[in-house]
């Protein structure tokens, strides 16, 4: 009984709570309710370095950044995880001053610049001593200014990296040689994941980001996001998962030899996704046809006068999205294998026309990903309906793995799927197994015939999905569903309501106009 009553083991209960709550809310400020309950809960927090793991630089309120050096500090020698978002160095325009005010004191833009320096500054200084606790980083890069700082600290990363140079000069703003060096050797022994954001309008206004190097590293997730990459000095070859995104601009996409040399160097990839950006090929005849299959095995020789290819062996989920080229669409599917890949999305591909990437992705087995399982379409171009019909087809008849599709088909003509239930009796590929199908846009009566063409060759959906569709779903179309579908479900609420529809099979006789352009 007494040791139940002591305080040390209810102080340590109470601890055990406060950690188990912190785990389950990482997304909460746990650590600021629990240490302002009451002054024996808050001595408790104060020494529980795990609960101050999260260290934030979310506001400009606070120029000095107060609370993010108290988690700093209260953390101890945990490792900790950084975030540095855009408002914490935005900070409030100063009021335009008379022409006096501003002869004696100089302009509002100086002054404004003068603060944004003393805030990055402030953020670097209290970040650069902690370097070696650093597990995750994300940073967002407002201005120039921070993304000067944080490039020229890359670049003293890598210092002690790289081959033997000439010692820098001792006069640096924020370390001396001999920190930099214990910065760069601390620096690269924790950090597991990397996030930076650019502002876009200064994408071209600054240095391209010399990334240091990191092979040392645990990292296994990076994210870059519009930043301006110096894709040369790619080394990390410990990545499982990568994130290119808003690389829109031709000057800041990497070239095909450049992006052969990311993936060769990060073969580990279990997920990767290319979200506005890809490769930049300028023509597209500079992309040759795919191998005949006569031919050998492609080359994987960056050199070679074929495109390279990159195998990823352990490579489960893809994304394409955002994309403005057919031809740098063509050639990163040329460059990449994957024969593991499970999860393929293929979204926003816009300004030009894309039937023929979409057929390639069906040229199995030297193109495409035929061990697709899971299938996400949505808004994609094509040149006209019958070559698109075409493109469509030859891609999804050889998913045959596929069992889940989602199909977001605002904007796409619903024939372009019509490989999903057409028997095809004068092709020897058979339609994919498709037991769930989550489905967005078209016409119900395409779906009333997508399920009943999938029934008639035997190869029933099994589970249907509908979100927003281009008619209302009425009570009768829903009972019909019921009887040729194991399970129906809906994003949206079904509208029993609609007399205009009532009586009619799947729409068809109150909008044949309609129907027939289906």
């Amino acid at each position: 009984m007494s040791l139940l009553n002591s305080d040390d083991h209810r102080n340590e209960l109470i601890s055990l709570i406060f950690r188990y709550a912190s785990s389950n809310e990482p997304s909460r400020n746990v650590n600021l309710v629990l240490s302002h309950t009451c002054k024996r809960w808050r001595a408790i927090a104060l020494n529980i370095p795990f609960l101050w793991q999260d260290v934030r630089f979310t506001t400009c309120l606070d120029p000095e950044y107060r609370w993010a050096e108290a988690c700093l500090q209260r953390s101890s020698k945990c490792l900790v995880d950084v975030t540095v978002t855009r408002e914490a160095v935005q900070f409030p325009q100063p009021q335009q001053p008379g022409p006096s005010v501003k002869a004696r004191e100089g302009s509002g833009d100086d002054q404004e610049s003068a603060t944004i320096s003393l805030g990055a500054n402030r953020i670097v200084n209290l970040l650069l001593p902690e370097s070696y606790r650093w597990r995750k980083v994300d940073i967002d890069l407002p201005n120039p200014y921070l993304y000067n700082l944080i490039h020229g600290y890359f670049t003293r990363v890598s210092q002690p990296l790289s081959p033997p140079s000439p010692p820098p000069s001792s006069s640096s703003s924020l370390t001396t040689t001999n920190e930099a060096t214990t910065t760069a050797t601390l620096a690269t022994s924790k950090l597991t994941s990397l996030s930076i954001t650019c502002d876009r309008s200064n994408q071209l206004t600054v240095p391209r980001l010399q990334i240091p190097n990191l092979n040392s590293t645990p990292l296994t997730r990076l994210t870059l996001n519009t930043i301006n990459v110096e894709w040369k000095s790619w080394d990390f070859p410990h990545l499982t998962y990568l994130e290119l995104a808003r690389h829109e601009r031709e000057s800041v996409r990497p070239r095909l030899n450049e992006l052969f040399h990311i993936l060769s160097n990060s073969t580990l990839l279990e997920e990767l996704h290319f979200n506005g950006s890809g490769p930049c090929v300028p023509d597209s005849h500079d992309i040759p046809p795919p191998p005949s299959p006569n031919s050998d095995t492609p080359t994987t020789n960056a050199n070679s006068n074929q495109v390279p290819i990159v195998i990823l062996p352990n490579l489960h989920t893809l994304s394409i999205s955002r994309q403005t080229s057919s031809s740098d669409v063509v050639s990163l599917i040329h460059l990449l294998r994957a024969p593991t890949l499970q999860s393929l999305t293929l979204s926003e591909w816009r300004d030009d026309a894309y039937d023929p990437a979409i057929s390639l992705l069906g040229r199995s087995p030297y193109t495409g990903f035929p061990s697709i399982t899971y299938l996400h379409i949505r808004g994609i171009e094509v040149s006209d309906t019958t070559y698109g019909m075409d493109a469509f087809g030859e891609f999804l008849r050889s998913a045959t793995n596929v069992t889940h599709l989602f199909a977001e088909m605002h904007g796409m003509n619903p024939l372009a799927f019509l490989p999903l239930t057409d028997p095809a009796p004068n092709l020897p590929l058979p339609v994919p197994k498709l037991s769930c199908f989550q489905v967005t846009g078209p016409h119900r009566a395409c779906i009333g015939r997508m399920v009943e063409s999938r029934m008639s060759i035997g190869s029933p959906v099994k589970r249907l999905i509908l979100g927003r569709l281009d008619t209302t779903v009425t009570k009768e179309f829903n009972e019909r569903l019921e009887k040729m579908v194991e399970e129906v479900s809906y994003v949206e609420p079904a509208d029993d309501d609609d007399e205009a529809c009532e009586g009619s099979e799947y729409g068809e006789e109150e909008e044949e106009g309609s129907d027939a352009e289906v």
